[in-house]
């Protein structure tokens, strides 16, 4: 009996979509949990746990030699500074604004993967730019309704905006990953350069954190392996999977179930309450972006 492989890899990669919206959206409240850091030292606590389970991983598999050769392409780094500044802007925006609303501006990535191709000039199906028009229409509610609130600081609106930057990241990702080249990096090598990206400059920087000790390691054990490996080592192999496999826009696709896995697990787990403009928004976003990404 022969396999139909084309169905089973597009069925791997979908499954690998969920598990990376999951993986993330859990990022935020893990992120809420941890005491009072600096956005760098979550980031080389959260790449340093990825780090040990990804060489775990790898030696089990006996992988080190594709990885070294994989390593040798200027694609491979390319690919892991976009995923490390996605990671960076993330953790940054999820500690100035709330769960649910980072987690909604971060799924606008077929956003972008639809104004580039109005700028490349490419085919753009007529249900793509009303899901395009809807999308924006969405943006406007959130970000009038927090203009109107007293409580929408500063430091909220950055945190906003930098939700914004990971979104229009993860669309160069998932363009750039979807095109066809002479060399592609696998998975784990691109996940592999992405925390050698970080943690080779990061341990540095450490020596001057008063907030890292042996006390505060112990206390949030849980909760920074889950963050590391569960939240950024797995959701990272699993959507450079699936890109390899799906078009940008379904790929970029995988930040719309974030956005639903966010909200729920905040609320759940953080308690945070969600105005009728925030719903509102979310429902008008996730019709946009559902008439961008799905087929006909």
């Amino acid at each position: 009996m022969q396999v139909n492989t084309n169905n089973y890899s597009y069925q791997i990669a979908i499954i690998a979509l969920f598990i990376a919206a999951f993986g993330w959206a859990a990022a935020g409240v893990f992120i809420k949990l941890l005491p009072m850091l600096q956005a760098y030292e979550v980031v080389v606590l959260r790449f340093l746990f990825a780090f040990i389970f990804l060489s775990i991983f790898l030696g089990l598999k006996s992988n080190f030699k594709a990885i070294i050769r994989d390593l040798k392409y200027s694609s491979t780094w390319l690919y892991g500074f976009i995923m490390l500044s996605c990671y960076y802007m993330g953790t940054v925006s999820f500690q100035l604004a709330s769960v649910a609303e980072t987690t909604l501006l971060m799924s606008m990535a077929p956003l972008f993967v639809i104004l580039y191709k109005l700028l490349a000039k490419q085919n753009i199906s007529l249900k793509e730019k009303r899901g395009f028009l809807i999308a924006i229409v969405g943006i406007i509610i959130l970000f009038g309704a927090n203009f109107s609130n007293s409580d929408y600081t500063i430091s909220r609106i950055f945190g906003n905006c930098l939700a914004l930057g990971v979104a229009f990241l993860f669309a160069v990702y998932a363009i750039l990953h979807s095109q066809k080249k002479e060399h592609s990096p696998s998975s784990i090598s691109v996940t592999y350069a992405m925390l050698l990206v970080a943690l080779i400059p990061s341990f540095y920087f450490l020596g001057y954190s008063a907030s890292i000790n042996q006390n505060m390691l112990f206390d949030n054990l849980l909760i920074l392996i889950g963050l590391g490996i569960f939240s950024t080592a797995i959701p990272t192999i699993a959507i450079t999977m699936a890109s390899k496999n799906l078009p940008p826009v379904t790929t970029s696709s995988v930040l719309l179930l974030e956005t639903i896995f966010g909200a729920f697990l905040a609320y759940l787990f953080l308690n945070e309450i969600f105005s009728w403009y925030f719903l509102i928004s979310v429902c008008v976003i996730l019709v946009g972006l559902l008439l961008m990404i799905l087929k006909k």
